[in-house]
């Protein structure tokens, strides 16, 4: 999952759903404001203290003072490491060969959003993905890594294993897979406005992938539930 560490603004082009990346690609670009008004003070500082050690030796003045401006260098160059660190949290990278889905289409360059924002997904084609939707007691116990089992509608499809991806921090505005709403025969009870449709209730979308050593015996959607397997 892409989530924000904290509130920064979108840049560039936004990526679409189904865009493919390759292990180290940039995802998204994201412009922390106070993190970077940080780094840049930060660099300033460094700047001025490599020069002031570097000229040191030339004056009597502050040849005296070497040993502190060295000790106030490495304190400022290593600031600003853990700055430019923290940083490339905002730059989130692909860590394997992945397409991207659950993108909110929303979203455009320039807007602001706020921290722990949940951007998009970052999947492994190869392997089955499940969508669910819970209430928000139950998203308060999911956590990324969690395990599961998905229990098939059809009678003679088997029960697979589950593991969390990513859960919404936020409850869901438009359900995005209507065939889990109540108008396609889904359980997830929806009104439609302006060709959108609105959950009747506070619910959370929930990424889970299929266990590697486990495969659907059919190609195609099926609806089914999904259980937390209890630890």
């Amino acid at each position: 999952a892409v989530v924000l560490p904290g509130p920064a603004m979108l840049m560039g082009t936004m990526p679409k759903s189904g865009q493919s990346y390759g292990v180290g690609e940039l995802i998204i670009n994201t412009w922390p404001a106070d993190l970077a008004r940080q780094y840049e003070v930060a660099q300033e500082k460094e700047a001025s203290l490599a020069w002031q050690v570097s000229t040191a030796g030339f004056d009597a003045g502050t040849r005296s003072r070497l040993s502190v401006l060295q000790e106030q260098y490495a304190s400022a160059q290593s600031l600003r490491e853990g700055l430019e660190e923290e940083y490339m949290r905002y730059q989130p990278h692909a860590p394997f060969d992945g397409v991207l889905v659950d993108i909110d289409p929303d979203l455009h360059e320039n807007q602001w959003m706020p921290k722990n924002s949940h951007l998009m997904t970052l999947i492994n084609p190869k392997s089955w993905m499940v969508v669910a939707y819970v209430e928000e007691s139950e998203a308060q116990r999911i956590f990324e890594g969690a395990w599961g089992k998905f229990k098939p509608d059809t009678i003679d499809q088997p029960t697979l294993g589950l593991k969390v991806l990513s859960i919404e921090k936020d409850a869901t505005r438009v359900i995005k897979d209507e065939v889990l709403s109540n108008v396609a025969g889904g359980q997830i009870m929806v009104r439609e406005a302006q060709g959108k449709l609105i959950p009747e209730r506070a619910i959370y979308r929930v990424i889970l992938q299929v266990d590697s050593n486990e495969k659907p015996s059919s190609m195609s959607w099926q609806r089914g539930r999904v259980d937390r397997k209890s630890t």
